[in-house]
């Protein structure tokens, strides 16, 4: 993925071209590799956001056209 392409929001999956959501599979899926990495895991809305946490799973369904992101915290 060129580092200079914008990343969509994740909500925005399921309008995205095949291609689109392949460079997000990819993407998602480096996260999960990349030890020693946290992130912050903002939700849409007025859902809880979380700090500080540990991708460690990505599934990908393609009938529904949904991510789901798992991740643990670290406190």
């Amino acid at each position: 993925m060129n580092d200079k392409y914008e990343m969509p929001e994740l909500y925005l999956y399921r309008e995205l071209t095949s291609n689109e959501q392949v460079a997000i599979n990819q993407k998602l899926i480096s996260y999960v590799w990349d030890i020693g990495s946290l992130f912050n895991v903002h939700m849409k809305n007025n859902a809880k956001s979380y700090n500080l946490v540990k991708l460690t799973s990505i599934n990908f369904e393609n009938e529904a056209t949904a991510v789901w992101v798992h991740f643990e915290t670290i406190t």
